[in-house]
């Protein structure tokens, strides 16, 4: 492992305790470092093994949003989705998003959310939500290509899959970029 992957993963403890508010978390300086030296380092990563424990260490900032009740809740959608149950998931999605708006993975897990339910101008809104609050959200964006590949607009998938590899390079959606390039050219009439 480089050093500066181990003194970015080594950043990781210390999140704040409970009670502090879920935007006050994503706003806070401390926080705002620690993912930009971590998709600093992803930006650069020579290995999939890398990418993926800083891919982890994103996510697990991504996830945590710095409040315990908004954390509870997240816990909650995360067990109702896995569970199969996106009746209590949604109900603890649009909860977490009303008490904690700017935190961008409330919206990020509803988008998901709504893809499964097939519900993707819902899933549309809520990934615009999302990179609002983290334009860096390779996950939004892949999610945002999926929802391209389901509608047949391969050109927005094109875009989106190469807008998320530029901040993760060993992302999985990118292997379907050069399926999707050969869509492109049979569209456009030319060679594959």
């Amino acid at each position: 492992m480089a050093l500066g992957l181990a003194v970015a993963i080594g950043l990781l403890p210390g999140f704040p305790a409970g009670g502090r508010a879920a935007s006050a978390w994503e706003a806070s300086p401390e926080r705002s470092l620690r993912l930009a030296q971590l998709f600093s380092l992803l930006g650069n990563a020579s290995t999939a093994g890398e990418a993926e424990q800083l891919d982890r260490a994103i996510w697990a900032l991504w996830m945590h949003s710095g409040d315990a009740d908004t954390d509870s809740l997240m816990r909650e959608a995360m067990l109702a989705r896995h569970a199969a149950d996106p009746v209590s998931a949604m109900r603890a999605l649009d909860e977490l998003i009303a008490r904690a708006p700017e935190f961008a993975e409330g919206w990020n897990q509803r988008a998901t959310l709504h893809y499964e339910m097939g519900n993707d101008a819902e899933s549309l809104a809520d990934i615009a939500q999302t990179l609002r609050r983290e334009p860096r959200h390779y996950g939004a964006l892949a999610g945002r290509a999926m929802i391209a590949i389901r509608r047949g607009d391969v050109d927005s998938a094109i875009a989106s899959i190469r807008e998320a590899q530029r901040l993760h390079p060993f992302l999985g959606i990118a292997r379907l970029l050069p399926r999707l390039m050969d869509l492109r050219r049979q569209r456009d009439g030319r060679p594959v």
